[in-house]
């Protein structure tokens, strides 16, 4: 009778008591370590993407330790959802979601369903509001009664024209429709620009909605993780190891301090929806990166779900039915020493910048503006811009140089001061001028009154002669920014 009991409590406290609803911080411990069964519904058609779902890798999954899974779905195409009014999706499709959705909390998985690769929403926002609006207002009713262990998620990586602004304002639109039906059930909501931490700046949450959990995705460096894949134009010649050194960490710890500074500030647990390394890299450096990537997130109090199950970045081989142990063992372990590095002696060529101390003025520093009004001035030794309008997007406003040959193996190092007239964030990043593929990871730079120094180091993928260092200040707000001392230097690294 007492094990029955305990087993009655265990499963209240998973499914979620009738009438009481989980904050989203408890909702989030729950999402814990997950995996994501990527390229499976977000497929045109389930299977052109070369992998169906399967009713047995619920429990595989849940065999090796995970606490839930993300369900990526794509709704859009023709097939699966009418493109009139009033946009009925399938009966049979809808099933489908809904069968998938039930094989996790069967197999005691939180299960977090989305909206995924909604291409044309992206591409004309204004044309396909409603349709998408119409998604949640099928969708929401139908799981109303399910428990806390389902998590909805509005919509995967917001990018191109959907901007910042407009995403802000159909994400609030959308919610208010989720709400209608489930008042309480915990969201996932994340930035625009593809999701990452260079868009968190200008999301704006609402602050009366307290289940309510912040997403971010992370690929960084993009050079690693995306070299040799099949669907990034230009990957076909990268060629970078990821080994574990101070600086490597460094740069992705950076980013996260960032991430869990906006967290704090909007009482919001974090959620890594996607990370991953695909199989173009090697094995040795995908576990190193992954393992840290994991543990990292933990520190910081972040549920994770890796991409993904079985496909490019698997940890699971479907053709010979076994996981990918290495990968697995990066994931779940639990051993935190991998946090550890410790920071080496530098020694810096000379710049590779013409004027980077501005002493010239702004000589071969171009301000490049798309949507945007500012203006910029040399004074004091610094470059100052004074912003009118930043724009739809970070991108809206650039300050760049041209020109630069950076060789494929060598290590770099970008520094400079920067401050700003209230707190801001701009990116500072090196990237080339064809593919606009950034070498370093998409560097959220946070900003105050006060000057301070800056430093990030990254590893060239690939020989290029038409490199460009990079600052972005543009779709956040007016607020003037100044830069000084700026500096690409070769690095050696003393034993």
């Amino acid at each position: 009778m007492m094990n029955l009991l305990k087993y009655c409590v265990m499963l209240c406290v998973f499914f979620g008591a009738a009438g009481a609803k989980a904050n989203s911080f408890a909702v989030n411990k729950m999402l814990g370590r997950g995996i994501n069964l990527g390229n499976m519904l977000d497929a045109p058609s389930e299977g052109e993407w070369g992998v169906t779902l399967d009713s047995a890798y619920f429990p595989l999954i849940k065999s090796k330790g995970f606490n839930s899974v993300r369900i990526p779905v794509r709704w859009s195409t023709a097939a699966r959802m009418d493109t009139a009014a009033p946009y009925k999706i399938s009966p049979v499709f809808f099933a489908r979601v809904k069968w998938a959705i039930d094989q996790a909390l069967k197999n005691g998985l939180v299960a977090v369903v989305n909206v995924h690769h909604y291409n044309e929403l992206f591409e004309n926002p204004d044309a396909h509001h409603d349709r998408f609006v119409a998604i949640w207002k099928q969708v929401a009713p139908l799981f109303k009664n399910y428990p806390d262990s389902l998590v909805f998620e509005v919509l995967n990586e917001p990018n191109t024209k959907l901007t910042m602004s407009k995403w802000n304002a159909l994400m609030l639109e959308t919610l208010d429709t989720i709400r209608h039906s489930n008042p309480k059930r915990c969201v996932i909501v994340g930035p625009a620009e593809w999701g990452g931490t260079g868009g968190l700046s200008a999301l704006t949450m609402p602050g009366n909605d307290r289940n309510l959990i912040l997403s971010i995705h992370y690929y960084f460096p993009f050079t690693f993780t995306h070299q040799k894949a099949s669907w990034v134009k230009g990957s076909a010649q990268w060629d970078v190891a990821w080994t574990g050194d101070y600086f490597e960490k460094k740069s992705i710890e950076d980013d996260f301090e960032y991430a869990a500074h906006y967290a704090r500030a909007n009482k919001l647990p974090v959620y890594i929806g996607e990370f991953g390394a695909n199989k173009g890299a090697d094995m040795a450096s995908r576990a190193c990166w992954t393992a840290y990537c994991s543990r990292l997130f933990e520190r910081f109090g972040f549920s994770w779900s890796y991409w993904e199950f079985c496909s490019n970045f698997g940890v699971y081989d479907p053709e010979a039915r076994k996981f990918r142990d290495t990968l697995v063992s990066a994931l779940m372990n639990s051993d935190k020493g991998i946090l550890k590095a410790a920071a080496p002696k530098l020694k810096t060529g000379p710049s590779l910048l013409w004027n980077g101390n501005f002493s010239l003025g702004k000589q071969r520093w171009s301000l490049a503006l798309s949507g945007a009004r500012a203006e910029d001035t040399v004074m004091h030794g610094a470059y100052y811009l004074s912003i009118q309008d930043p724009g739809p997007l970070s991108y809206s406003i650039q300050l760049t140089q041209a020109g630069l040959s950076l060789n494929k193996g060598a290590r770099y190092a970008l520094s400079f001061d920067a401050w700003s007239k209230a707190p801001k964030t701009i990116s500072a990043k090196v990237q080339d001028v064809e593919f606009f593929s950034s070498y370093m990871a998409y560097k959220s730079v946070p900003l105050s009154t006060k000057k301070r120094h800056f430093l990030k180091v990254f590893t060239m993928a690939q020989t290029r002669s038409d490199c460009r260092v990079c600052f972005e200040a543009g779709g956040i707000d007016t607020i003037g920014i100044s830069i000084a001392n700026v500096a690409l230097c070769p690095l050696d690294m003393a034993k």
